[in-house]
């Protein structure tokens, strides 16, 4: 029998005993609900069949039971689907729903409460990550600020120094040709030889502790590069960090989708969702604790700054002490002038002292020389500082929009 017959058949019966043609109707009409509902079809209801006896009793509690169970269905997938994009504030209504479809309403709603309290947490932990993110932002661009102001002192400083070496140069050959012009008496010139040599070995002196404080210079700029690249370091932990909070909200969306499906499942056993809402608690403090960790990083990167901004400072004090020892040395040169126009006075009958005070000013010249090379080398340092500075900040920036971005 068709289910159109068997529809008109329950339509016709009265309230009479059923027959057995009609009995054997009935039963087929409610295997067809309950065959509709096992197939996720909830709408579906059983035709009225007589208005009274066990068939009519059965066919109103099959139907009852539908009306319930769509109810809690509905219910429970509107919250659910409103709790997966954000919207909290969509419970399932507990009105009609009795014994179990109740208690499962109830442990939606508690695990949507607690999906509500998770998510202000997320978005607590993400506003904090931005304020991180700026104040390290902050920093770093001060010591980068810091690093290339430090180096473009340190790059003028080191201009001035090649210009005093250069003017050193100059002076020696000066003093070369008026040596070379001399001619005074041999007293003059032995006393203007005395004042000559002591005046190159005062040269030779100040030349080898400009030497020194060079490479004073140099080795401090190496420390700088060493602490620049601890700063590297400690961006590549802060990235390992903030994927750790990427991959734990992954996480987090998936047991959210978990929990829908538990939801959409669960029937009588709706318990397994407490499990679920559960693991997402603990999802969201293993949050808290990667939050945590970030904050660590960034006072080590801190601390790594501090140690730059303290390099710096000492090359700046080392690049000072050069300046200073190239006035000594600039004095110096003032003192060999003067000897060397006595000597200029006197240069026929002081040949032989002629010919010592020039090798000792070709000395001169050549320290002058090489202190000109390595004052070279130091503004080749100081430029590649800055521009490693630069790179740095745009490095830091655009790590800064990465993570903000995530």
């Amino acid at each position: 029998m068709s289910t159109l017959t068997a529809e008109s058949t329950l339509h016709t019966a009265t309230s009479a005993p059923p027959t057995d043609s009609t009995l054997e109707t009935g039963l087929l009409e409610l295997a067809r609900v309950c065959e509709a509902a096992a197939r996720g079809n909830l709408e579906v209801r059983a035709l009225t069949g007589p208005t009274d006896g066990p068939l009519s009793r059965c066919v109103d509690a099959i139907n009852h039971l539908l009306d319930i169970t769509d109810a809690y269905v509905r219910e429970s997938s509107a919250s659910l689907d409103a709790a997966a994009k954000g919207k909290f504030y969509r419970r399932v209504i507990l009105r009609g729903l009795p014994g179990s479809f109740r208690n499962g309403a109830r442990l939606i709603n508690a695990g949507t409460e607690e999906m509500k309290n998770s998510a202000a947490a997320l978005a607590a932990a993400r506003a904090r990550q931005d304020q991180l993110a700026n104040e390290f932002e902050t920093t770093v661009q001060t010591v980068v600020n810091s690093v290339a102001s430090a180096a473009t002192e340190f790059e003028a400083t080191a201009k001035s120094l090649a210009d005093q070496s250069h003017e050193t140069t100059e002076r020696a050959e000066a003093v070369t040709s008026a040596s070379q012009e001399s001619s005074a008496s041999v007293d003059s010139v032995a006393s203007a030889a005395t004042e000559l040599q002591a005046s190159a070995a005062e040269i030779d002196r100040q030349t080898q502790q400009s030497a020194q404080l060079i490479h004073s210079a140099a080795t401090e700029a190496t420390r700088t590069d060493a602490v620049i690249q601890e700063l590297c370091k400690a961006q590549s932990r802060i990235g390992s960090v903030v994927k750790l909070i990427h991959d734990i909200a992954s996480q987090t969306n998936l047991l959210a989708l978990n929990a829908t499906i538990e939801a959409a499942h669960a029937g009588a056993a709706g318990k397994g969702f407490g499990v679920v809402a559960s693991e997402v608690k603990a999802l969201s403090k293993e949050t808290a604790a990667a939050t945590d960790n970030i904050e660590t990083e960034i006072r080590a990167l801190n601390k790594a700054s501090t140690e730059a901004a303290a390099a710096i400072a000492r090359i700046s004090k080392a690049i000072l002490s050069v300046n200073e020892s190239t006035n000594l040395i600039s004095s110096s040169i003032a003192e060999q002038k003067g000897a060397t126009e006595e000597i200029s006075r006197n240069t026929q009958r002081a040949a032989q002292a002629v010919v010592h005070v020039t090798r000792n000013i070709a000395g001169v010249n050549t320290a002058a020389h090489e202190t000109g090379v390595s004052v070279t080398l130091i503004q080749d340092a100081a430029g590649e500082l800055s521009r490693q500075a630069e790179r740095l900040c745009s490095s830091v920036s655009a790590f800064m929009n990465n993570i903000r971005a995530k």
